[in-house]
């Protein structure tokens, strides 16, 4: 599996296509629970793949990436969701 962590979707295709690995096998998901994945998210940051880099990749697997807007927002969570009053368990 190669190392996509920091790199924008569009960027992990172009490595995918570079590597001869076909792009159609990422999938592409919110790193946060209360942020929606827009249509167009070319240019969101990649902060976690499954499998982990380096991890074998075998013909049929579909490497999931999560993704965010903006790259600083990968580091952030409160129990999963970008926004802490978002979170359910948050008390104001």
């Amino acid at each position: 599996m190669p190392a996509l962590h920091s790199r924008t979707y569009e960027q992990a295709r172009t490595e995918f296509s570079r590597q001869d690995l076909s792009p159609a096998r990422l999938t592409a998901a919110a790193q946060h629970k209360d942020v929606t994945l827009p249509r167009d998210h070319d240019g969101w940051y990649i902060c976690d793949t499954s499998p982990r880099p380096g991890a074998p990749l075998p013909a049929t697997t579909t490497v999931t990436v999560r993704l965010a807007q903006d790259f600083s927002d990968c580091t952030t969570s409160f129990n999963g969701y970008l926004y802490e009053k978002n979170d359910p368990s948050s008390t104001p």
